[in-house]
């Protein structure tokens, strides 16, 4: 039997009561699992299924197949349903389900998760845009610094000339405050909105077959 604990990436019904887990642990990174009975009637446990809610499970590997996890627990306080929030977190956990399918044991990634969960608890709207930015130093990716003004989303460099159109003076100098200032930086509506467009094409620019998550169109109707 082995113990472990992550963060919940995503997850599908599979029959009538199963359901396939996709956590990034801990301690292997990211992993699918397969669950028994967590929709029966009597289980009160689908309460655990939110996204990027941290979880503890008992494992018994197979020689074939998915890991069965015979024991789910929450690693932590069970956070209450907030439909606004939620959708910070399942735009993030879309996200990180698109780029860490690869993604072995990393102690940073897992505190960077950590992190945002931290932010949103304590209700910082905009810990969604500030994660996905500071995640590109962990990913391999974060722009290079200088003193030029627009961030150029192809060569990852700011340059004292525009190279496109999402990423004008003030969102290329956000990118550079929260790359510096993390989530201490304050956003408005607009400059979110803006922040979220870019970030996407920067990672669609820099990840292989990154793909717009589905989630942006949930985000967008319930933060408009």
């Amino acid at each position: 039997m082995i113990q472990e604990k992550g963060f919940l990436i995503s997850y599908l019904k599979y029959g009538e009561n199963d359901a396939v887990l996709h956590i990034f642990t801990h301690g292997e990174g990211y992993k699918s699992y397969f669950l028994k009975g967590i929709y029966s009637k009597r289980n009160k446990k689908k309460a655990l299924l939110q996204f990027l809610f941290e979880v503890q499970f008992t494992t018994n590997p197979k020689a074939s197949g998915l890991p069965v996890i015979s024991d789910l627990q929450a690693h932590g306080i069970l956070p209450e349903w907030n439909v606004k929030t939620n959708a910070l977190q399942f735009f993030v956990a879309d996200v990180l389900n698109n780029i860490l399918r690869n993604e072995g044991s990393n102690d940073e990634l897992y505190n960077e998760i950590s992190g945002f969960i931290h932010e949103v608890k304590h209700d910082n709207i905009s810990a969604h845009i500030h994660f996905l930015i500071l995640l590109t130093e962990n990913l391999g990716i974060k722009p290079l610094m200088n003193e030029a003004v627009y961030l150029n989303p192809e060569k990852g460099v700011f340059e004292p000339f525009v190279s496109h159109h999402l990423f004008d003076e003030r969102v290329s100098q956000l990118w550079m405050e929260i790359l510096n200032a993390g989530y201490t930086v304050k956003l408005n509506n607009e400059e979110r909105r803006k922040l979220v467009e870019s970030i996407l094409v920067y990672y669609s620019v820099h990840i292989p077959e990154f793909k717009n998550p589905a989630s942006l169109d949930v985000l967008q109707q319930i933060w408009a």
